[in-house]
């Protein structure tokens, strides 16, 4: 077989979609926010328009873009799929934002760098991550799979690992 990579919709794809599956002709700035909270992903574009139409707020320039809970539990069933260590991992990972390196992985875990890579291979297999291009740089497939990872954080979980990321960078680049 050939996989192929999906790209979501490009802003005007999103607009025309809006358009077409609520009938009503949204504000530009509605939908940049649209496009930009679902990165034109249809199974979340087709979610939020819905939830959007229903509740009546798609003609309005300064609604907010809200994410319906169906979205939120199709990422938590893709989490679920993958370890406890796995998750563990991209929990650290969501708080140094949606890219990361596997230098900055390495800085903020105590794994040794098989099972490291065992970790993240585990997670670009369930396409939680993907590969930048570039050898040991990742970023999540999407926005909102790190944002639904970083909100399971406590807060005070979250002030913690954002003290050891800022600790890991400055070790990592302080000759820079």
């Amino acid at each position: 077989f050939t996989r192929i990579p999906l790209r979501g919709l490009s802003l005007e794809e999103t607009a025309d979609y809006v358009r077409r599956a609520a009938s009503v002709d949204p504000p530009r700035e509605l939908v940049a926010r649209i496009f930009e909270e679902t990165e034109g992903n249809p199974f979340f574009l087709v979610q939020v328009v819905q939830l959007m139409t229903d509740e009546g707020t798609l003609t309005a320039a300064g609604a907010y873009v809200t994410v319906p809970e169906g979205v939120k539990e199709a990422l938590g069933r893709r989490l679920d799929r993958l370890s406890a260590e796995a998750n563990e991992l991209l929990s650290v990972a969501s708080v140094l934002g949606r890219e990361c390196t596997h230098g900055q992985l390495a800085a903020l875990t105590e794994d040794d760098d098989e099972t490291l890579l065992r970790l993240v291979e585990e997670a670009l297999t369930a396409r939680v991550l993907e590969e930048t291009g570039a050898p040991g740089e990742y970023r999540f497939t999407h926005a909102l799979m790190q944002d639904a990872l970083y909100d399971e954080l406590s807060t005070a979980r979250r002030g913690r690992m954002h003290g050891r990321v800022a600790e890991a960078l400055e070790r990592l680049y302080a000759s820079e």
